[in-house]
């Protein structure tokens, strides 16, 4: 008996096995095919101009992130007990209170 549930064995993998592919389809387009986005480094203010912007006078804080001709954003931080709060505010980055308690 076993041996004939052997030979059989082939022809149950076929049918139990799905002809098509296992993974889903693919739900974020593809990217990478946009034109390429303007140079940001023309409208970037000079460090000392962004420093002036970000300046609160908590010295405590990270209050901005700067990287000469690549990027200027401001950073907010998360309100206490609002472990969700992302800032709404666009090109505007978040500092997570989680990782400033364990010190990133």
């Amino acid at each position: 008996m076993i041996r004939s549930l052997l030979r059989l064995l082939p022809a149950l993998l076929l049918v139990l096995l799905p002809a098509a592919p296992l993974h889903a389809p693919a739900l974020i387009p593809p990217t990478g095919m946009q034109a390429p986005a303007p140079s940001l480094a023309a409208s970037l203010p000079s460090l000392a101009a962004f420093v002036e912007q970000v300046r609160t006078g908590a010295g405590t804080h990270i209050t901005g992130i700067y990287a000469a001709e690549l990027f200027a954003y401001p950073v907010v931080q998360q309100p206490a007990g609002q472990a969700g709060f992302v800032s709404s505010l666009a090109d505007t980055l978040t500092q997570f209170g989680m990782a400033s308690t364990y010190g990133s």
